[in-house]
């Protein structure tokens, strides 16, 4: 009897674990599948909270290089004012100097202008004064301007170089003493004198005439031809010797050169040059 009981109890445990087994199996799959849903609900809501993250990361950045960006576009719009301003103003000054320089160069046109016509009349008057005072010492014999003292005055005033002096005045006929004009000595060595050489324009002081004179191209200089006693200006004497000399070999040979005359005995001295080549 006792057999059987467990052989029956064996046979309900059985069948009720059959009956666990078939019911419950399927609920504990399902947890099972409902636990892995979770899990991977959870890593993507995890997943999607890092993304969240990064996301709010990168606006953030985002709004930082914007806001870096933004700062740089204002630092730079207010450089430009800035030298935009500064250019204008130098363009301002560039145009400001130049209008000056252009005034500063008219002004001195005119300065030089006014100058011009000043040192024109201050020379107009400067002749004037040099002519009167050549007028006034100049010898009334040899008309010439005295360059050595001393000159001498007669009671009258007028004046006489010391080579043409006699006993009697030459302009008032009045008798001449051994009155001497310091005045006019002082006017003579001061003023500018007119070289005496025929043509020659030059009025230098009288310290450098005489050095002038020695190189001045209308000096006189006699005929290089022996037998021509001609004197003749300086820079005419090629003309001299080709067309007016009498006894110039010059002529015959269409050259100016050292010569000596055919008899031997003479000799025209003169620089060599070619009159072809002039």
């Amino acid at each position: 009897m006792a057999t059987e009981n467990q052989t029956n109890k064996n046979e309900e445990f059985q069948c009720w674990s059959l009956m666990m087994e078939r019911t419950f199996l399927p609920i504990l799959d399902q947890h099972k599948a409902l636990a892995n849903a979770y899990e991977s609900l959870l890593d993507t809501i995890k997943t999607r909270s890092d993304m969240d993250k990064v996301y709010a990361s990168l606006v953030g950045e985002y709004e930082t290089s914007r806001n870096k960006s933004e700062h740089l576009i204002e630092t730079f719009m207010v450089e430009k004012i800035k030298v935009d301003n500064e250019h204008k103003s130098l363009h301002r000054e560039l145009e400001d100097s130049k209008a000056k320089q252009e005034n500063l160069l008219e002004e001195s046109k005119i300065r030089q202008e006014e100058s011009r016509v000043k040192y024109g009349v201050l020379q107009k008057k400067y002749k004037s004064l040099i002519e009167k005072l050549n007028e006034r010492i100049e010898c009334p014999v040899c008309l010439e301007v005295p360059v050595v003292g001393p000159v001498l005055s007669c009671p009258n005033g007028h004046l006489v170089c010391s080579k043409c002096k006699t006993n009697s005045c030459p302009t008032c006929r009045a008798n001449m003493s051994e009155r001497k004009s310091l005045l006019a000595v002082t006017v003579l060595e001061n003023i500018e004198h007119k070289c005496r050489n025929q043509q020659c324009d030059q009025f230098l002081p009288l310290a450098e005439i005489g050095a002038h004179r020695k190189v001045c191209i209308y000096r006189s200089i006699k005929c290089p031809a022996t037998l021509c006693e001609g004197k003749v200006a300086f820079c005419s004497m090629i003309d001299h010797l080709m067309t007016d000399c009498s006894y110039s070999y010059a002529k015959e040979e269409n050259k100016i050169t050292d010569l000596t005359s055919k008899q031997g005995f003479f000799m025209q001295s003169f620089n060599a040059v070619n009159k072809e080549d002039d």
